[in-house]
Order: structure tokens, then C-alpha cells, then sequence
């Protein structure tokens, strides 16, 4: 290819920009899509026709802070708060130029703009026709690569939904003997401290548990945050020990589930921060796994969901995770319980992770072909 290289800023049209949508006012329903920085191609509509976008040859969305890369073929209403506009001239075509984005990745730089960084692109720019030729290649091949992922995604949400079957099955079923009691019952529950956000070290501390720290059913080890050695003195009744249970107070289920946790053994003997709640079990009542069962399932996710405001963040009090009601079943049963749950989620877990495996290898296949195709391997002239 007879390839002319050229800047980022040099490859694409001044935009116009016309009046953009706060997210609060987002419609769910109506005449025009608007298009911001998230990652869905989609994210509201709108009835002003004034504040269309009108697009006549296809513009890619780039989200400042997102670093999302959209590429839009249609009239749409911009979404404010980071979303940019990049219209290719006439010489590039814009899928090309989409694809160029794509195999040229920004790096995360927190929630700071982004935007700025693209200025330091270079682009072999080949022929239209050239162009149109790697355009056609990568489309067919991520046909299939997305078909192909897409049947892994789904795969593993099928194994989530699995998972949450199962444990519904074992929980609302009971059996003779089980009971049904309050969390405070069969648990010691501690809320966490509110540390100033000036008492926090930058490292050779005690670590502190966070709300960053609690995903879903996945404890966050890499969130680091500390607090001075003598604090385990001055705040003994917030230490935590490794194997205890940590639920976030707030935000407590975000789209995927419920966040819930068990602490690991790198972070026994931490403190726990405000709106993180530790939960330990009392042995002669109740297995401390087997409330880490329960706490994971939709059953719980219900719980919240009932106990908030639906115009509110999905955030738990203290209070009601002290009176979350509990199926107990009788002690000498529970270990055997524990061990069928245990090797359920073994196997729905294999399907789960399998996938997702399956899922990251197609991604890894996909920025590999859009490598060769920027360094001219996929299609020659």
C-alpha cells in the first residue's frame, strides 16, 4: 500500500457541537436516540428535533473519560458529560478509521480526559479502496468472532442464573427441623468506622477494608488502603479477622449482584471502614459459609431491593442486616448442606470461568487481527 502518513488531527472534520443531554433527563422512550460515553451503543432517547445530530457519512463516538469507541451510522442527540464526536474527512473512510481507534487503545488515566491523548496518533492512510478492502476483511472475521462470544456470554450467564437456581433451591426448601431467624441471631455484626479521609498512609500500615475492596462474591485485594499501626489499638473493636464476611452498606447490589465477600488471608487483622459491614458467624449456631451462601443469593438481592427506596441507590442499613431474616438448618446437617452447595457451585463454577476464558480469548483474537490489519498483514495490495 502506498500509505501516507498522517496526524489524528489532520484526518478529521471540525465538529459543530449543538446542545447535549444531562444523563438525569434522559428519556426511556421516544423519537431519537441519544448516544453518550457508555459502552451500550444506546443510552436514552429524545423528542427535540433541534438538538439532532444529523449524520450523513458515519462519525465515531469516543467517551473522554470512558475511553468507549462507538461507531454511529445514524442521526442520534449527543449525551453530555465527556462524549466527543470524530467525523473522518472525505479521504478516510470512517469504519477504517473506527477500526483504527480500536487497534490503537488509550490508556487509563482515571475519570480524566482522554481526548487529548488521540492528538499523538499517527495514521498510514492507504487508498479508499484500500481502505474499503481491510473494512470488508475485518468485518467478516468479527462476525464470527462476535457470534462466537456471544454464545460464551451467554453461556456464562446461564451459569449464573444456575448458580442463583440452585441456592434458591437449597435455601427456600428447608427441611425438618430448619428454623427461621434474624442475621443478629447467628451472627456477630460490626459496622465500620468512619477514618477521616486524613488519617489515611500511603503504605506500611494496617490495612483498611473499603467499600472498593467488596465485589460480588469476590473480595478485592488490590484496593490497598491504610491506616497507622497504632490505629489497631486505638480501634480494637473494628479489626477484622481473616474468613469473616463483608457486605457494603452502600451500593450494595450493582448491575451484576449483590456485593459480598469473604476477607482473604492478606488482609486478616484490617480495619473496617465506614458503610462496610463484617459478619462472623456464632459456631454453635450456624456455618460461616453457609451464610456466605445465603448473603450471595437472589434471595438476599430481593431483600435489599424491597428495603430501599426505588428512587434511591440500592444502599443497606445496619439495621436492616441486623433483622434480615435467615433459614437455619439444624447444626448437625449443615456441614453435609454446606458440602453439596459447595460442589454444585464447583461445577457451575467450571461452566462460568470456561467461558469467560473463552470470552477474553476472543478479544486477545480480535486485537491481534486489528494489529496485523494497521501493519498492512491482512490484506495486500
Amino acid at each position: 500500500m502506498n500509505n501516507v502518513l498522517k496526524k489524528f488531527e489532520d484526518c478529521i472534520e471540525k465538529i459543530k457541537y449543538g446542545n447535549k443531554i444531562q444523563r438525569s433527563d434522559y428519556l426511556d422512550a421516544g423519537t431519537f436516540p441519544i448516544v453518550s460515553q457508555e459502552s451500550d451503543l444506546i443510552n436514552g432517547y429524545w423528542n427535540d428535533d433541534c438538538d439532532v445530530f444529523e449524520v450523513k457519512k458515519p462519525v465515531i463516538i469516543f467517551g473522554d473519560h470512558t475511553r468507549a469507541v462507538k461507531y454511529v451510522d445514524f442521526s442520534f442527540v449527543l449525551g453530555a458529560d465527556g462524549a466527543k464526536i470524530i467525523k473522518p474527512k472525505e479521504f478516510i473512510d470512517s469504519k477504517f478509521f473506527y477500526y483504527f481507534l480500536q487497534a490503537n487503545p488509550i490508556e487509563g488515566k482515571g475519570y480524566s480526559r482522554h481526548y487529548r491523548y488521540l492528538k499523538d496518533l499517527k495514521l498510514a492512510v492507504p487508498s479508499l479502496a484500500a481502505q474499503q478492502k481491510v473494512v470488508t476483511k475485518l468485518d467478516a472475521i468479527f462476525t464470527e468472532i462476535d457470534k462466537a462470544t456471544a454464545v460464551a456470554e451467554a453461556n456464562a450467564k446461564n451459569a449464573e442464573a444456575l448458580f442463583q437456581s440452585y441456592l434458591t433451591e437449597v435455601f427456600e426448601r428447608g427441611g425438618e427441623g430448619w428454623e427461621r431467624r434474624q442475621l443478629s441471631d447467628i451472627a456477630k455484626v460490626v459496622n465500620g468506622y468512619a477514618f477521616k479521609s486524613g488519617d489515611f498512609i500511603s503504605e506500611n500500615g494496617i490495612k483498611c477494608i473499603k467499600i472498593a475492596n467488596v465485589g460480588i462474591r469476590d473480595f478485592v485485594c488490590e484496593a490497598n488502603e491504610f491506616l497507622p499501626a497504632n490505629y489497631s489499638i486505638k480501634h480494637p473493636n473494628f479489626l477484622v479477622s481473616e474468613g469473616a464476611i463483608v457486605i457494603p452498606l452502600t451500593r450494595t447490589i450493582i448491575g451484576g449482584g449483590l456485593k459480598v465477600a469473604i476477607v482473604p488471608k492478606e488482609f486478616d487483622g484490617s480495619l473496617l471502614n465506614q458503610r462496610v459491614a463484617a459478619i462472623n458467624a456464632i459456631p454453635s449456631l450456624m456455618d460461616g459459609e453457609l451464610i456466605y451462601f445465603y448473603l450471595s443469593s437472589s434471595i438476599v438481592s430481593f431483600y435489599v431491593l424491597s428495603n430501599v427506596n426505588a428512587l434511591m441507590q440500592p444502599n443497606l442499613s445496619i439495621k436492616d442486616l441486623l433483622r434480615m431474616p435467615i433459614p437455619v438448618p439444624p447444626l448437625k446437617i449443615q456441614h453435609d448442606i454446606k458440602n453439596r452447595i459447595k460442589n454444585g457451585i464447583d461445577a457451575i463454577k467450571k461452566i462460568k470461568e470456561e467461558n469467560i476464558k473463552k470470552t477474553k480469548s476472543y478479544l486477545a483474537l480480535k486485537n491481534s487481527i486489528l494489529k496485523q490489519a494497521f501493519n498492512g498483514e491482512l490484506v495486500k495490495d
